[in-house]
C-alpha cells in the first residue's frame, strides 16, 4: 500500500502460537486503511502500528520518500522494531521484512521459532540486497523474484513499487515469475509485471496504462519481427501478440465509453478499460521476452 503522501506499507504473516497473540483488536486490512487514510511519514505509519490494539500477528514495514524505515513484529500481545542495520544491512542502509520474528525480545516471547523454508527465502533476498549495491532497480527486483525460494509456486502476487515524490508506479506480478525459466516455449502470459501509475483521477490512470499498453506492443512487435517465420517460436508468439492487440483494442472501447460517461457508470468502463489494458501489458511482454531472455541473474 502506498498513499498520496508516499507512505509504503507492506504487511508478511507471521504465525503465533499463543492465545493470548490473538485478541480483539483492529484487523489487517482496518490497519492499512487507517495508515492509508492518515500517516504522513513512515514515523506516523510506525507509531500508529505500536500504539493500536491488533487482532493477531503480522509483521509490517513502513518506508517513505525521505528514507525513513521501519519493519514492527507484532502480536496481539506484544510488539517491537527494528531499523536499518539492526540485522547487519549494509553497506547501504535497507530493510527486509519476513514472514517470522527476528528481534530477539519477539522470538524469546513468542517462543515462535522461524521455519526453514522462510528464512531460506529471506537470507537470499538479503543476500542479493546487501552484495549489490549501487545496482538494486526496478528490473533487478523482478530479478530476484524469479529464483526460488523467494517466489514460491504456490504465490501469486508480487509488486514492486517505485515511489520518486508524488510519482508512483506500481509493478505486479500475475504468478511466479521465475516459472518462465523452466519453460520450453513461451506459452503462457502469466509471469510478467503489468503497470499501474497511480494518478489523481480515474481517467488519468487508465490514460497512462492505455500508453504503456502501446509501448509493450511496440516493443513485443519490432522483437517478433527479427523471428524468422520458421522459427518454432514465431507462430506461439504471434498468436500471444494478436491477443495483446486485442485486449488493447478493448480496452480502447471501453475507455471511450468511459469518457462519455458520469459518475459509477463511467467507473464501470474505467476499470473494463484498465483490466484489458493491463492484460495486454502481460500478453505484450510474454512475447518481448520470448525473444528476449528475461534477467535471471543479478
Amino acid at each position: 500500500m502506498v498513499n498520496s503522501k508516499g507512505v509504503c506499507l507492506g504487511l508478511t504473516a507471521s504465525s503465533t502460537k499463543r492465545a493470548i497473540d490473538y485478541q480483539f483488536g483492529l484487523t489487517m486490512p482496518f490497519m492499512h486503511s487507517h495508515i492509508a487514510r492518515f500517516a504522513n511519514n513512515a514515523t506516523e505509519a510506525r507509531d500508529m502500528l505500536l500504539n493500536t490494539q491488533l487482532a493477531w500477528g503480522a509483521n509490517y514495514i513502513t518506508a517513505d520518500p525521505t528514507g525513513a524505515m521501519f519493519v514492527v513484529e507484532t502480536t496481539a500481545a506484544v510488539k517491537a522494531q527494528r531499523g536499518p542495520g539492526d540485522l547487519g544491512e549494509g553497506p547501504v542502509n535497507f530493510l527486509v521484512n519476513t514472514n517470522h520474528f527476528t528481534i530477539p525480545s519477539m522470538l524469546a516471547t513468542t517462543e515462535q521459532k522461524p521455519g526453514s523454508d522462510s528464512v531460506a527465502r529471506y537470507n537470499l533476498l538479503f543476500d542479493y540486497l546487501k552484495n549489490n549495491e549501487g545496482k538494486v532497480d526496478l528490473e533487478f527486483g523482478k530479478m530476484m523474484y524469479r529464483n526460488p525460494p523467494v517466489c514460491r509456486p504456490s504465490s501469486r502476487i508480487v509488486r514492486i513499487a517505485e515511489i520518486d515524490g508524488s510519482k508512483i508506479l506500481s509493478h505486479t506480478c500475475t504468478g511466479p515469475a521465475y516459472k518462465v525459466a523452466d519453460l520450453i516455449a513461451p506459452i503462457d502470459a502469466k509471469f510478467q509485471f503489468y503497470e499501474i501509475d497511480l494518478r489523481e483521477t480515474p481517467a488519468e490512470i487508465v490514460a497512462r496504462a492505455e500508453s504503456k499498453a502501446r509501448t509493450y506492443i511496440r516493443q513485443a512487435n519490432n522483437e517478433l519481427n527479427k523471428l524468422d517465420p520458421l522459427d518454432p517460436r514465431y507462430y506461439e508468439l504471434y498468436e500471444l501478440f494478436e491477443l495483446a492487440k486485442s485486449r488493447y483494442y478493448e480496452g480502447l472501447n471501453e475507455q471511450r465509453s468511459a469518457d462519455v460517461k458520469k459518475g459509477n457508470e463511467a467507473l464501470f468502463f474505467y476499470s473494463r478499460a484498465m483490466t484489458d489494458y493491463t492484460q495486454a501489458h502481460v500478453v505484450a511482454q510474454q512475447v518481448y521476452h520470448g525473444v528476449v531472455p528475461m534477467q535471471l541473474t543479478p
